[in-house]
């Protein structure tokens, strides 16, 4: 499966020399240009160092267009932080509207029938096709979708098939058949330096298999991003002043803002922020304030 590898977090302890025996020593985690030590549950917001309660936090995702929320897809700590804040952003508002990377955009019925209470469990897991398009147990997500359809919250599927996807990472974009060019989104910007040289160095250490090249892995990589980018911005125009959309999606999509939050921008101006987790023993103790507009600090 061609996507974003999701930025994953692994301590790695110093150890001291105390009364004889080895002991783990770990640097307290700061923000890079600030001095406070971070701890476990707690938010800090990157801009200005200040550190937020979890109340705080939600008051103020709450007041934007869309609030993208970042994951390692097999982490549980981070699926019970969205589930979380999406309990948080609906106690302030009546319908937030949840947007998924898991599922393709072709799915969107069995979303509507389950979140509609039409369906059961199993039929809209078999309807989405989970395990082919996205692979991770659905034990992870069950929270989420359970608590958003007893609240009939929409749900959309913001992704390109995954077929799609591996055939443009196979043979490049311009091979597709008209049937599949429509199945990913219209419009590719493939000029962004910085962009293209972050998946340079990711492509540099992915199985090559299939892959054509590095020019078709891009344009994989862009395939899903952009066409999440475009249902999301539809997404955004239909929902004009209902309530914030929650965006659950790989955090390497939107760490530094380059994929996903910046290609939504280009096609539609509004108000976002973006959140990631970060475990207690995440290996930089010192944290870039350009990852993400806000931080939580998680046990490991």
């Amino acid at each position: 499966m061609v996507r974003f590898i999701s930025l994953v977090f692994w301590g790695l302890g110093l150890l001291s020399l105390t009364n004889c025996s080895l002991r783990p020593q770990i640097q307290p985690l700061s923000l890079q240009g600030f001095s406070q030590n971070l701890k476990p549950g707690e938010a800090v917001e990157t801009a200005t160092g200040e550190v937020l309660s979890f109340e705080s936090l939600v008051n103020r995702l709450s007041k934007v267009d869309v609030v993208y929320v970042g994951e390692t897809h097999i982490r549980t700590e981070d699926h019970r932080l969205q589930l979380d804040i999406l309990k948080g952003i609906q106690s302030r508002h009546t319908s937030p509207i949840l947007a998924l990377e898991m599922l393709p955009r072709e799915v969107q019925p069995f979303l509507d029938q389950y979140s509609q209470g039409l369906i059961s469990e199993k039929d809209f897991r078999e309807g989405v096709q989970w395990e082919k398009n996205w692979g991770y147990p659905f034990d992870l997500y069950r929270g989420i979708f359970h608590w958003a359809r007893a609240r009939r919250l929409k749900m959309v599927g913001l992704n390109a098939p995954i077929e799609v996807v591996k055939h443009i990472a196979q043979k490049g974009l311009e091979y597709l058949t008209p049937e599949e060019r429509q199945k990913v989104a219209l419009e590719f910007h493939l000029d962004h330096s910085e962009h293209r040289e972050t998946i340079r160095r990711q492509y540099a250490h992915h199985p090559k298999g299939k892959i054509k090249n590095f020019e078709s892995y891009y344009e994989a990589q862009l395939a899903w991003e952009e066409t999440m980018a475009e249902t999301l911005t539809q997404t955004l125009r239909d929902a004009s002043g209902i309530g914030p959309i929650l965006v659950l999606v790989g955090s390497g999509h939107i760490a530094y803002k380059l994929g996903l939050p910046r290609l939504v921008r280009i096609r539609k101006e509004h108000t976002f922020k973006t959140i990631l987790s970060i475990p207690s023993d995440y290996p930089s103790r010192i944290l870039d304030p350009k990852l993400a507009d806000y931080l939580w600090i998680m046990e490991k």
